[in-house]
Formats: C-alpha cells, sequence, structure tokens
C-alpha cells in the first residue's frame, strides 16, 4: 500500500537467490502502458531496498516473454 492508501500488486514476484523476478501477465496487444507499469512495480521494490531485479512481461496469446529494463 501506498501513502495515498492507492495498492500496487504485481501479479508475481520470485526470490531467488539475491535476484528478485517481478513478473506481470497480459492478454490482447501490446502496448507501452505495460512496461511502465511494471517499471513502477521495480521502482517500488527498489525503494524498499532490493536490489537485482528483473522485469518480465509474459504475453498469453501467443506466447511472448519480454525482459523490461528498469
Amino acid at each position: 500500500m501506498l501513502r495515498d492508501h492507492e495498492i500496487q500488486r504485481p501479479d508475481r514476484v520470485v526470490f531467488i537467490g539475491d535476484s528478485i523476478f517481478i513478473v506481470d501477465y497480459k492478454t490482447g496487444d501490446k502496448k507501452e502502458t505495460h512496461k511502465k507499469q511494471l517499471r513502477n512495480y521495480g521502482n517500488l521494490f527498489a525503494k524498499m531496498g532490493y536490489r537485482n531485479l528483473n522485469l518480465l512481461l509474459i504475453y498469453l496469446d501467443p506466447l511472448h516473454i519480454e525482459d523490461v529494463s528498469l
């Protein structure tokens, strides 16, 4: 929860060793707003002190995985 009581919730967060994978699943067409949303999640985790963040955007139909830079 953020200071303004807004809730931000990624679809999945996976901790492997010292790396964190933040995953968001999407259907439909690719949009730049999807990357923006995922980067926002990454920035929130960075503000909490987490490092080694990996942002993955997964489109389900057709299956396509995109590595998004922070």
